[in-house]
């Protein structure tokens, strides 16, 4: 939301200042911020437009780490997976619709690793420790 609200101050169009605000994870509805508790305004944070779809789901291919590394399909999938599985269902939606990126060729361009894949989460139920 900080970011929207700051090209809204920089006078950005609202159709440009919605990309900040509707790429999180593969969108955040009402729903999600009130069984989360999420500290954010409760409304639904949806990518509807196309290009809005596309910039969303390419953000999932990359670490926001130092230093940065490309994240494959199947890890941001399993990433993805601990906040329901309509949240794969919809990361699943996105790749029909724009395919998959050629990582390979990525990290060979531009020198960034592959990301490792992540530890799978202790259920609820298992000891951690």
């Amino acid at each position: 939301m900080l970011g929207h609200e700051i090209l809204r101050q920089e006078g950005f169009p609202e159709q440009l200042c919605r990309f900040c605000s509707c790429h999180t994870g593969v969108g955040l509805t009402r729903h999600d911020i009130e069984r989360q508790e999420l500290p954010l305004p409760v409304a639904d944070y949806v990518a509807e437009t196309g290009e809005e779809q596309l910039v969303m789901y390419a953000d999932k291919f990359h670490t926001k780490t130092t230093p940065p590394a490309f994240l494959s399909f199947d890890a941001y999938a399993a990433h993805v997976g601990r906040f329901g599985t309509e949240k794969v269902d919809a990361f699943h939606a996105l790749r029909g619709r724009f395919g998959e990126p050629d990582l390979a060729s990525l990290r060979a361009r531009y020198g960034h690793a592959a990301a490792p894949p992540p530890r799978p989460r202790p259920r609820s139920w298992e000891s951690t420790g």
